[in-house]
């Protein structure tokens, strides 16, 4: 009782508020809006997944008259704009116009989804007011543009800046316009930060009557929620801009499966799933959430999100930065990011500020801030609504908290995130086209595969062979059978296999001399080199393409069970011998967890690993930790970012720019991940850059976040006891005993003192787990200056790892 006593006082507060400022008028225009097909999943009640708009699906079902009217803001985007002239009883508006904003992740709908008497938008229609609904450019309804598609990722070059500027003053302009009269105004969420932001620089002041702000944000430094400070501090928007992703959308069946599976968890109540985020509601049914939850989360653009998260993270309230001094002088004319004033807003501008004691986004403190700033406002033009709720997410399911009507779960928060950087398949954040820059060499660009382009170039035969994994992925592998001087082979076949994010050029990119595929080969091996699925040359699949979700459906796991059992097999067929094994990084741990199986053991004559991955706990890079620790891998793949590719044009350009900021030396940037290496050269970084990235799986992002979180060596973990019971028959996840590797296997490995990824703790870690090997049968060597990447890229690598290397190969 007492919640909706406090629900019906604010709602009274905002429509008395509004009655004291009023006067009459309006006048009836209707337009067509645009729409987008397909953006709800089939699951949902039939008016949301239809392209008929909210006039029909939402107002009209409910007894009210509505108008579909569209705008079209000074860059292009078209946005869609409901009207309710009148209430239930049919009674025409006889108050002023109320223009609804909406908060971030949700479009209109939002004030609609409650029963009418506790629907903010319905609310205002029944006590005369003339209702009008916008809806931000990106969302469902306000997808058209003049010129641009929603594919065009020069479609999303927009923040929070352009909507205040744009979308607001359109819709503001329109609605007067089409009224002849000054307007009310009630945003929510990022609807007060737009308002805000205009209204500093004194825009649309003349056109409104008052304004309305619901959980009012105008600064974020102070916001409590871990998630989000770990989004924003983490830089993990600006990671997404910077690799080319555009459009920020929680959204698609994944989404849809998981927020109900959690839902289940949690007995169906999902208003404590978004406490942790947005702040423990008091007052919202879970009937409300479940209607919220169907209704989706709307897109907005990976710049806006990053715009956000500069707030949290620069305590200000400023236009989007642009990172350098000279990219802000380029847009602005100045080194930083010009201020929103907040004391500019005009002192006689009435405002009414509703905020709450358990909100997380807008959080109190911040609220305080603001409140700081308009310190000198006309006391009587400033009201200021406190409560003990979370405002966020109130509104909508609070019994009439209308202060919360547009939260929803969606309006609040960026926290059911992921990214969709390409519009022909929202479950991929990228594609294989058009990965690499026109600034390559053209070798980079063509499909004439590693031998043309790497192998023979430099006077060394070379053979390309496929081999299909058990299932179904088309693996590529080069043999160079000879040395440069074409004297054949003469010692055991040797299988090289690279790490994440790369493919088998790795182990050629520096000159013959200095790389190990070339000196193995002169030193008289039989050298065969394979990529790992989804590489740029084993990207093919017996009946898969790259844009099916399935395709991408595989962790480390298979890496280990599938790709490298097929390799090893293919070369010992090939051959007619037992071979060497060398694998670096990722390639460590996917042998360590076959041979760990006893799987392809019988083939190989030793395994020398490079940079060896067991075991992620101890890992130093705060990067990598915060990426394991927010769960950003589970938040892709939960929610539909199967393919995990930081590759294309925006990354080559963002790595340059640092580069250039750092002199031309990518030795900092590198070091950030894998530790600062002691001998790599300018132009063996420069050729790794220019060969770019190769794709992964999320999952196998996934799993590998895994280890650093659970400090184990485990298949990957489905989340629940049921998920892994269906997959392993039992309630956890396997562990790959290092223990159980045959103790007579020969075992080479290498590992530095700067390696942030194969760090020495956890690589002690292993060996411990080996000790009871045949200590005549395990070679250890550990060079205190090497990081991570200097065991395939050191200037010196041949005289401090590759020659013992070879000496233990002789011995095997």
């Amino acid at each position: 009782m007492h919640d909706i006593n406090m629900a019906n006082t604010l709602t009274i507060c905002i429509v008395v508020f509004l009655l004291c400022l009023s006067a009459d008028g309006a006048r009836k225009v209707s337009h067509t809006i645009n729409t987008r097909n397909g953006r709800f999943p089939k699951s949902l009640d039939s008016s949301s997944d239809s392209d008929v708009g909210i006039c029909q699906s939402m107002v009209e079902t409910v007894g009210y008259s509505c108008e579909e009217h569209t705008v079209t803001t000074s860059d292009g985007y078209i946005l869609s704009l409901q009207r309710i002239p009148a209430g239930r009883s049919g009674t025409q508006a006889y108050k002023p116009p109320v223009l609804l904003q909406h908060g971030l992740l949700s479009d209109a709908s939002t004030w609609l989804i409650n029963s009418p008497d506790q629907s903010l938008g319905f609310i205002l229609a029944d006590n005369e007011y003339d209702v009008w609904l916008a809806n931000t450019r990106g969302t469902k309804y306000s997808s058209g543009h003049t010129s641009l598609s929603t594919s065009d990722p020069a479609y999303w070059n927009w923040s929070w800046d352009e909507l205040a500027a744009n979308d607001l003053s359109a819709s503001v302009q329109y609605v007067h316009d089409q009224t002849g009269q000054n307007l009310h105004y009630v945003g929510h969420s990022l609807g007060t930060l737009m308002a805000l932001a205009a209204f500093s620089k004194q825009q649309l002041v003349n056109k409104l009557r008052t304004a309305v702000l619901l959980a009012p944000i105008a600064y974020l430094n102070q916001i409590p929620t871990l998630l989000g400070k770990a989004l924003a501090y983490a830089l993990i928007f600006d990671s997404l801009y910077w690799l080319g992703v555009n459009e920020f959308i929680p959204e698609g069946e994944a989404v849809t499966k998981f927020m109900y599976a959690v839902c289940n968890i949690t007995n169906a109540d999902c208003s404590s799933l978004a406490s942790p985020i947005c702040g423990p509601s008091c007052c919202v049914s879970p009937s409300t959430m479940d209607v919220a939850l169907n209704h989706g989360p709307q897109p907005t653009s990976a710049k806006n999100m990053l715009h956000l998260a500069q707030m949290i993270r620069q305590g200000t309230i400023a236009m989007y930065d642009y990172g350098s001094a000279d990219g802000n002088n380029q847009h602005y004319g100045q080194p930083t990011p010009p201020v929103y004033n907040m004391s500019n807003i005009a002192k006689d501008f009435p405002l009414f500020l509703a905020n709450g004691g358990q909100d997380y986004l807008s959080d109190p403190l911040d609220v305080q801030t603001l409140m700081s700033s308009l310190q000198n406002h006309d006391a009587n033009k400033l009201v200021e609504a406190g409560g003990g709720g979370g405002w966020w997410l109130e509104v909508v399911g609070g019994g009439g908290v209308v202060a919360e009507v547009v939260g929803g779960g969606w309006g609040g928060g960026w926290w059911l995130g992921v990214v969709d950087g390409a519009r022909n398949d929202p479950r991929t954040i990228n594609t294989h086209n058009g990965t690499f820059p026109s600034s390559l060499d053209s070798s980079l660009k063509s499909d004439i595969g590693i031998c043309k382009s790497m192998v023979e170039t430099v006077g060394y035969s070379c053979e390309e062979h496929t081999v299909t994994t058990s299932d179904g992925y088309i693996l590529s592998l080069q043999r160079i059978p000879a040395g440069r001087s074409g004297k054949k082979a003469y010692k055991p076949p040797v299988l090289l296999q690279h790490g994440i994010f790369v493919d088998a050029s790795i182990w050629l990119v520096n000159s013959p001399d200095k790389s190990l595929g070339f000196i193995l080969a002169d030193n008289g091996y039989d050298v065969w080199l394979v990529s790992t699925r989804g590489t740029k040359h084993s990207s093919r699949h017996t009946s898969l393409p790259t844009n099916d979700p399935a395709y991408w459906n595989w962790s480390w796991d298979e890496l280990a069970a599938n790709d490298l059992s097929a390799s090893v097999q293919y070369v010992h067929g090939q051959t007619g011998q037992k071979l060497h094994y060398i694998g670096h990084s990722l390639g460590t741990l996917t042998a360590l967890a076959a041979i760990s199986e006893q799987q392809s053991v019988n083939m190989l004559r030793s395994a020398a690993l490079l940079s060896p991955i067991a075991y992620l706990n101890q890992i130093p890079t705060l990067l990598g930790k915060a990426a394991a620790y927010s769960l950003i891998g589970d938040v892709f793949y939960r929610f539909g970012g199967y393919e995990f590719l930081p590759g294309g044009e925006a990354v080559t350009r963002f790595i340059n720019a640092i580069c250039t900021a750092a002199n031309g030396d990518c030795y900092s940037l590198t070091s950030a991940f894998t530790g600062p290496p002691c001998c790599i050269s300018l132009s063996s970084m420069d050729a790794v850059i220019n060969y770019g990235p190769q794709p992964t799986s999320t999952k196998n992002m996934l799993h590998l976040a895994q280890m650093v979180r659970q400090g184990t060596m485990a298949m990957y973990d489905y989340g629940s006891a049921y998920g892994n019971s269906q997959h392993y028959g039992q309630l956890t996840p396997p562990v790959y005993r290092m223990s159980n590797i045959p103790k007579e296997f020969p075992l080479f490995l290498a590992h530095g003192g700067q390696d942030y990824l194969s760090d020495a703790r956890d690589v002690q870690k292993l060996i411990r787990t080996l000790q009871d090997h045949d200590a005549h049968k395990l070679a250890i060597v550990y060079t205190k200056e090497y990081a991570h990447m200097d065991y395939v890229l050191a200037g010196n690598a041949n005289q401090v790892v590759y020659d013992p290397l070879m000496a233990f190969f002789n011995l095997n």
